[in-house]
């Protein structure tokens, strides 16, 4: 059902659609005031429905990140900058990430010659001072046989972590992924709740009360995987509906299922006639009650779905580590 015939619809509940055998204009009298109100009466019925008959949709991520080429030697640990050149050196790397916290520079350099190293990148951080920020882009050298290193330098001490180098090819800066124990996924801004998780069709169990789960939520609208798991995840969720105001266009649908359309009608009509004529408004009210205790809630199994690819890379193992 679209706005324009939820308001027909509701015009004709409230007797408002023709006279004599004409049809009543819209834009004119007390038909334009019924009118105007209703998307707004429409976005209330709407919600509340959806609370009861909850939109069922799907995000879906999928995570294959590259190995770090400094993995084996650095981990995720905090290391202090304190006044010594600190050095991170891969062969043949293509990109990096890192991030500090506190004043910084850090050099990407080519090793050109043996024992020569020339600056490709100079990184000059400043601030935020008190908590770390990420930096990542593509490496171009001279020769991809060449050796490459990140150079932490500078005048004053800071903290540095989560280190990475690939050589791995990635079309832009923007697709180099970040490099942490657990990389953040934002949900999609309709989220409301959770229904479940799966992990390559498999449903997991929250398991965010073991040391290192394979996922946890961050917070209410953000899901953290574990660096190391690889596939593709569909986190199941509950939709809130699109905000229907003013400016929603006619042509737009409702979210909710069609057994549930009509109570958006219903409870219009009840809202608008509570003034004029209270018996009436009452029984649409009543039929509107009546149709959210009657709703089938069983939740779609097949829900909607939003497909979000982080990065997909096919060598090595796909062995799976995690408790399921």
């Amino acid at each position: 059902m679209t706005l324009l015939d939820a308001k027909e619809k509701t015009r004709k509940l409230l007797n408002d659609w023709s006279e004599d055998g004409t049809l009543i204009v819209a834009t004119v009298g007390t038909t334009k005031d019924y009118t105007l109100r209703m998307p707004s009466l429409f976005d209330i019925a709407q919600k509340q429905i959806a609370t009861v008959k909850k939109i069922v949709k799907s995000k879906r991520i999928s995570q294959y990140l590259p190995d770090n080429q400094l993995t084996t030697a650095y981990p995720f640990d905090v290391v202090p900058y304190t006044g010594t050149e600190i050095d991170y050196e891969a062969v043949g790397s293509l990109a990096y990430n890192f991030e500090v916290d506190g004043a910084a520079t850090i050099k990407v350099q080519e090793e050109t010659a043996t024992d020569v190293w020339t600056t490709l990148t100079t990184v000059t951080h400043t601030t935020p001072v008190g908590e770390f920020t990420a930096y990542n882009g593509l490496i171009t050298a001279s020769d991809t046989a060449h050796s490459i290193r990140l150079q932490f330098t500078g005048s004053y001490a800071y903290n540095i972590r989560n280190v990475a180098l690939w050589n791995v090819a990635f079309a832009s800066a923007s697709v180099v992924p970040d490099y942490a124990e657990y990389i953040v996924y934002a949900m999609p801004t309709d989220f409301w709740k959770l229904n479940r998780v799966f992990l390559n069709g498999q449903q997991l169990t929250d398991d965010s009360n073991v040391q290192n789960p394979a996922f946890y939520w961050v917070d209410k609208t953000s899901f953290a995987v574990r660096y190391d798991v690889r596939g593709e995840y569909t986190i199941e969720y509950f939709a809130y509906p699109t905000t229907i105001d003013d400016d929603t266009l006619d042509t737009y649908s409702f979210e909710i299922d069609m057994d549930a359309e009509d109570g958006v009608c219903e409870y219009a009509a009840a809202q608008i006639l509570l003034d004029s004529n209270l018996n009436k408004a009452t029984q649409y009210m009543t039929q509107y009650q009546n149709r959210l205790y009657n709703l089938d809630t069983v939740v779609n199994p097949a829900p909607q779905q939003v497909r979000q690819t982080f990065f997909s890379y096919s060598s090595g193992s796909n062995k799976l580590i995690g408790r399921w």
